[in-house]
């Protein structure tokens, strides 16, 4: 371990722990003014402290997934606002199967007036570096001495969007969209990616292109999804654990047929396709054999 991460946790351990302590030392001080009696207060002392530390713990074991649910819900918030400036319904959380047993979880369908608005939200802090043509973005924290790669979420709803076209009507026209919470999209090259302020400003300026009786056929088909789910969500999770089982086994999880290796005429980098191409237009550059 590096000194400057020896030094970082030190500290943070440091601040844990006087965090952890400011309940104790504030009840220790009020019942000395109340000349409560040593052994007592002691008792009491010693308690609140275990506790803090105790919820010290479970705050930091959970706060990752706080953070997702606070930003889902602050753009659950700016959606709810467009469905009613324009006549329209928000559904969220909805899994939607696909012709090829898959199944896709969305965070947030918005169908309005303006459009059908499929909306992928991401929470990640630092920096992200992507496309649009690349399989892979990065996440740069700690001022570059940490990177993370990540699927790239316009990949991603574009697979929600494929999916939930399949059982929709024809005229039916999805439009994607990524929402970075921390609206840190500056280093983003890609169409389709917002922050809440663009994503407000992308319902806004959209022509009105679905009548209100679409918007309701199209609310009502979704909503009937969402109400009678033909998978749960553990079902869902497991559909994506299988296509990773199959994706290392050098099978196609979209088509199930074989993924060869090519050659990109564009770069010459190699990636795997799927054998049943043009077809099927499955291809990744993480297969491992």
């Amino acid at each position: 371990m590096s000194r400057y991460k020896a030094a970082k946790y030190v500290f943070a351990a440091i601040a844990f722990l006087m965090v952890c302590s400011i309940p104790a030392i504030l009840i220790h001080w009020a019942m000395a003014s109340l000349n409560v009696d040593s052994m007592v207060d002691t008792i009491i002392t010693v308690i609140l402290f275990i506790a803090g530390i105790i919820g010290g713990f479970v705050s930091i074991r959970f706060i990752p997934n706080i953070k997702g649910r606070l930003g889902e819900a602050r753009v659950n918030r700016i959606l709810n606002r467009m469905a009613n400036k324009y006549g329209g319904r928000l559904i969220y959380d909805v899994i939607v199967p696909g012709e090829d047993g898959k199944t896709s979880q969305i965070d947030h369908i918005l169908v309005c007036t303006h459009g059908l608005f499929v909306v992928e939200t991401k929470n990640y802090a630092g920096r992200i570096y992507g496309n649009g043509k690349q399989h892979d973005w990065t996440q740069v924290l700690a001022y570059g001495r940490v990177k993370n790669k990540l699927y790239n979420p316009l990949m991603q709803n574009y697979t929600h969007i494929r999916r939930l076209k399949e059982l929709l009507p024809e005229w039916a026209k999805p439009i994607g969209a990524v929402v970075f919470v921390r609206g840190n999209v500056g280093y983003i090259d890609a169409e389709g990616v917002y922050s809440l302020r663009g994503l407000k400003r992308v319902i806004n300026d959209a022509a009105e292109t679905l009548s209100e009786s679409r918007v309701t056929v199209l609310a009502d088909a979704i909503q009937h999804y969402k109400d009678n789910p033909m998978t749960t969500s553990k079902e869902h999770v497991k559909s994506i654990k299988d296509a990773g089982k199959k994706l290392k086994s050098g099978i196609c999880p979209r088509c199930g047929g074989e993924l060869v290796l090519r050659i990109s005429k564009n770069d010459g980098s190699k990636f795997w396709g799927c054998s049943n191409y043009p077809k099927c237009t499955f291809h990744t550059k993480d297969l491992e054999k």
